[in-house]
Formats: structure tokens, C-alpha cells, sequence
């Protein structure tokens, strides 16, 4: 009986020791695995905060896309120095002729130098769109048909006209036209080919022919 009592109670010990020993393994694999869990984690909260940083350069750098294309879309529109001119005719134009180029010899304004005084063309510096306009006075029963011209293009018409009797003894009359323009073409204004003209083109101190023109927007 003694010796059966002590073989239960070993065989308790060992049993015990084992169970221990099983929890002290997994004690020691719930540890690693809780490490292991706590890298996982911060591993997960670094590349989170990697993804956010390349959002945000992504938003940066498509941000600064938009202002350089916008800066490049102002500086096309925007032209690097305006261009304008304004000259009329000192003294007039005595029965011009048909097809005829008036010239408007007295400069007052001819900013970017583009404009000639001598052959009364307006070479275009800067291509983009542009406003031309022109302001004619004549002698009484005139009739002066003259042309808007783009090299030989026509892009707009204008009689000076006064009726024989007319109460307008000295007619004056206006246009003006909005045009884009490429650089290098030449404008001018010049009577027409197929009609025959008649009287004087005035330009006197009270009543000014003149020839204008600016760059609106460059292209």
C-alpha cells in the first residue's frame, strides 16, 4: 500500500511538471507572437504614414504643374511688351487713285516700332488678336471706297461717301474691325480695285484721318 502511494504521487509530480512546463511554452510563444503583433502594427502605421507622404508630394507636384501650365498659358496670352500705334495724315490725300495704299505719315504713337509712316503698313510684331480701326473725313460729294488689308486679303470695307447736294458737305465716317493676326503679316489700308474714286480724303486740324491699331491678347 506504502509503495503504491508514492508511485501516484510521482506520477502527479511529473504530470504537474509537465503541465508547467507546456504553459511556460506557451507563455513564451503568446509573448513572441504578441512581439511579432506589436511589429506587424508598426510596421503597418510606417507605411501608412509612407503612403500618406507620397500622397501629399503627389498633390504638391501636381499642384505645381498647374501653376507652371497656368504661367505658361498667362505669358502666351500676355505679350512680353504691348504693341500699339496711331498716325494720321498730316494733310490729306488729293483724289487717290484706285488700289491705292494710304499712307499716314504723322506718327503719335508706335509702340514696338511695328507701324511705317512711309508706306502706311503695319507689320504685325506678335501674333495674336488685335484691334484696327480708322477714322476718315472727305471733301463734299466724295465717294472713296477703302479697304481693311491683310497682305492681300480683304478683312473689312468702308466708303467715304457724300451725295452731290448733300447736307453732309464734308462727310467723316469710322470702323473698326477685331482680327487675329500672325507675325509678320502686313496691314494697311488702301482704296479699292474695283470701284472709282472721287474726291479728297481730309485731314485738317478740326477733322483728323487717321489709322490706329493694338494688341489685344498674344497667341
Amino acid at each position: 500500500m506504502s509503495n503504491d502511494v508514492e508511485a501516484y504521487a510521482k506520477d502527479e509530480t511529473v504530470s504537474i511538471g509537465k503541465v508547467l512546463e507546456k504553459l511556460s511554452e506557451l507563455e513564451n510563444i503568446i509573448t513572441s507572437q504578441n512581439q511579432e503583433l506589436r511589429q506587424l502594427k508598426e510596421n503597418e502605421r510606417n507605411l501608412l504614414q509612407r503612403i500618406q507622404n507620397l500622397e501629399h508630394k503627389h498633390a504638391l507636384k501636381e499642384r505645381d504643374l498647374e501653376n507652371q501650365s497656368l504661367s505658361v498659358t498667362v505669358q502666351k496670352r500676355a505679350p512680353s511688351e504691348p504693341v500699339a500705334f496711331y498716325a494720321y495724315m498730316s494733310s490729306g490725300e488729293q483724289n487717290p487713285g484706285q488700289h491705292q495704299t494710304m499712307a499716314f505719315d504723322h506718327v503719335v504713337t508706335n509702340i514696338a516700332s511695328a507701324y511705317n509712316k512711309y508706306t502706311g503698313i503695319f507689320t504685325v510684331p506678335v501674333t495674336g488678336l488685335y484691334v484696327l480701326t480708322i477714322t476718315l473725313s472727305g471733301s463734299p460729294s466724295s465717294q472713296i471706297p477703302l479697304q481693311f488689308t491683310r497682305n492681300n486679303e480683304i478683312l473689312g470695307a468702308i466708303d467715304l461717301f457724300a451725295a452731290s447736294g448733300s447736307v453732309d458737305t464734308n462727310p467723316t465716317v469710322s470702323s473698326t474691325i477685331v482680327v487675329s493676326l500672325s507675325k509678320g503679316d502686313s496691314c494697311f489700308i488702301r482704296t479699292s480695285a474695283s470701284y472709282t474714286t472721287a474726291g479728297t480724303i481730309y485731314s485738317t486740324d478740326l477733322s483728323r484721318s487717321s489709322f490706329a491699331g493694338w494688341l489685344v491678347s498674344a497667341s
